[in-house]
């Protein structure tokens, strides 16, 4: 878990090492900058490629890291890229597969961005309910206009090569050999000047109806991501671009950060992102697994909740002809939920004698109502259902 670093004639090409998607742990952040230092002083070498190891350049932070507070105390990733940033020897990243979160900002952080045609790119920690916190909502509004940088980062999005080609992400994509073209590109400009390619020192297009624009793409995440928090704060974050010079926007990217990492709803993304993997790794004592064991029969159901939401679950299965015990835990809710499914099926059935159809196109499974856990020892499914009112 760290970086590598070797010489090709008078390029420095520093690969990350972090199997199976070189994530940026604390680990390869400490190599990085410490890689970097080296090649910077070394006279011989001329100018700098970073790469990812086994065709992927990174696909972002270590998210388990998230969850040890001590690590956003020590060094960061947008320590690597300010010190990327600053180098007087051009830095060249060389994206294969992927580059996404922390990876893409690494990648903003170089001065030059040579592309696989396969590759993809994105800021994609919203989905985890957090924004991203190594500089990526100030430097990409900077390469690529507010608009385009919004629709990004508010997304999540992972955008192919080719558009990231047209977006101005990348400088440059290729069919084969990213490392090689990325070499022979970093020893091209080796003498060129670097200020114009440092994005903390590009001012932002100025559009007429920018503080409009921002205000509107806060309506509009409001509504599509109802609730969630981190859609909104990456407006905020962006509008810190617009509106401070890049230090202080970088500072307050940091402090929004901070707020999302302690909420709730970022600590129920990541819960769910690391649940959805290990279910997808799941596999019996037998060896028994997603793609080789056979589905298995529904024969009984049950449903906990008779809210709106479990009343349309249990009247579903009783459509498919499957036997459903439904639960509530009072008498009250159990006697309104009953009454509401039973009507509903009524209904369902009468509907059906009107269409014409025969009376076993009517049958339903059975409903057992009750208030005893117990019964749900031996069904083969069990749904919790939250209660809407």
């Amino acid at each position: 878990m760290s970086a590598l670093k070797r010489l090709w004639g008078p390029v420095a090409v520093i690969s990350i090492h972090n199997p199976p998607v070189n994530a940026l742990s604390s680990a390869v952040v400490e190599s990085l900058l410490k890689l970097l230092s080296e090649a910077t002083r070394d006279r011989a070498v001329k100018s700098i490629v970073i790469c990812g190891e086994n065709a992927k350049f990174s696909a972002g932070a270590d998210i388990r890291s998230f969850s040890t507070p001590q690590v956003r105390s020590g060094l960061t990733l947008e320590d690597v890229n300010g010190t990327v940033e600053k180098s007087e020897k051009p830095v060249v990243a060389a994206i294969e597969g992927i580059a996404l979160g922390g990876g893409l900002e690494l990648a903003l952080g170089c001065h030059y961005r040579i592309a696989h045609v396969q590759a993809q790119v994105g800021l994609t920690e919203v989905l985890l309910g957090l924004l991203p916190g190594a500089g990526g909502t100030q430097r990409l509004p900077r390469l690529i206009g507010v608009p385009a940088a919004l629709d990004m980062i508010v997304t999540g999005k992972m955008v192919p090569s080719p558009l990231a080609l047209k977006l101005g992400i990348v400088d440059k994509i290729v069919e084969d050999d990213v490392i090689g073209a990325a070499i022979t590109f970093a020893q091209n400009v080796a003498d060129h000047s670097l200020e114009s390619r440092r994005l903390s020192r590009k001012p932002i297009q100025n559009l007429p109806n920018m503080a409009s624009l921002l205000d509107e793409a806060l309506v509009k995440v409001t509504k599509q991501f109802r609730g969630a928090k981190s859609h909104q704060v990456c407006v905020e974050a962006v509008r810190a671009a617009v509106e401070l010079p890049f230090l202080e926007g970088i500072q307050r990217e940091q402090e929004l950060f901070m707020t999302l990492f302690n909420s709730d709803q970022a600590k129920a993304r990541q819960y769910a992102f690391f649940a959805e993997r290990i279910v997808a790794k799941w596999s019996t004592p037998s060896g028994a697994n997603w793609k080789t064991a056979s589905p298995q029969p529904i024969r009984t159901a049950a449903v906990i909740g008779l809210g709106t939401m479990g009343r349309g679950i249990v009247i579903n299965l009783a459509k498919a002809c499957i036997p459903v015990v439904a639960v509530e835990q009072d008498e009250k809710q159990l006697e309104m939920g009953s009454s509401a499914v039973n009507s509903l099926l009524e209904r369902e059935t009468l509907k059906k004698h009107q269409l014409g159809l025969s009376t076993d196109a009517g049958n339903f499974g059975s409903i057992k109502f009750t208030l005893d856990f117990n019964q749900l020892r031996d069904v083969d499914l069990v749904i919790e259902a939250d209660r809407k009112s």
